[in-house]
């Protein structure tokens, strides 16, 4: 589903102005300062603005992936393991995105990608699926929970795809949120666009399935939601296998005989 990708920010902004409002009456008892001297019209040294303050909540540091501590025992791979648990949001997707070319810089052998998601923004979602698709190393996805949505899409793009037992997926047309205005033609435009959104989205999703087109339509357009446990996600092509535990997964990779250049 489509979302705006401003509400992570702020609410972490929200959580910022909240500490700030607990903590100044607090100093202010345990040690009172003179008032200070307000001067109107210019900023003061220390004032930041808020498109400052939402600007800095992105200003994640850069990742650093090392092989070296990857691989503590002789013979083993690179794997390095990323935990995407997040809404699918330009913020999490970037984060994703930057990690990703840390690893194939530091000659990762393998890739291996925790999903859990609720699914969340079709631009963002298909940035990642590119990303995955044009990555060095090869990418292995575990859903450890959910993958919803465009966490199902995202899937999709993985060279292996795993599930937990415990995990579901979910499949569905798109939907498209928020208050739109406009004339008669706008929204046949705006139907016809969902339309072609709907069946992009919909070749994806299925062309590693061992489903027809058509039968998924059956089972996701119209406003349905398609859930899968590991068994159903199986059978019809929707994972490649399950693993008990990310853990395990991560171990056995992490042991499997490095390929030969």
């Amino acid at each position: 589903m489509l979302v705006t990708p401003n509400l992570e920010k702020l609410m972490k902004l929200s959580a910022i102005l909240l500490t700030a409002a607990l903590l100044i009456p607090a100093l202010a008892v345990a040690a009172p300062t003179p008032a200070p001297t307000v001067t109107y019209g210019q900023p003061q040294p220390n004032d930041i603005t808020l498109a400052e303050l939402l600007g800095n909540l992105d200003n994640d540091p850069d990742p650093v992936v090392t092989c070296e501590s990857s691989a503590k025992e002789k013979n083993t791979q690179c794997v390095p393991k990323y935990r995407f648990s997040d809404g699918v949001d330009q913020h999490s997707t970037q984060k994703f995105i930057k990690w990703l070319e840390a690893a194939n810089k530091a000659g990762a052998d393998e890739v291996l990608l925790e999903i859990n998601t609720p699914g969340g923004s079709v631009p963002d979602g298909f940035e990642m699926t590119r990303a995955i698709e044009d990555s060095d190393a090869p990418v292995t996805c575990i859903v450890d929970g959910d993958a919803d949505s465009m966490g199902f899409y995202i899937l999709q793009s993985c060279d292996k795809r795993i599930m937990t037992p415990r995990s579901k997926l979910m499949a569905h047309e798109p939907a498209i949120g928020g208050m739109a205005h406009g004339q008669p033609n706008f929204w046949i435009s705006l139907a016809d666009m969902m339309k072609a959104e709907r069946d992009a989205l919909a070749i994806h999703c299925q062309h590693r399935l061992k489903i027809s087109l058509a039968e998924y339509h059956k089972r996701t357009d119209g406003g349905l939601m398609w859930w899968l446990l590991s068994d159903e996600a199986k059978k019809v092509g929707a994972i490649d296998g399950t693993a008990k535990t990310v853990k395990s997964l991560h171990k056995e990779m992490l042991h499997r005989k490095p390929k030969k250049n």
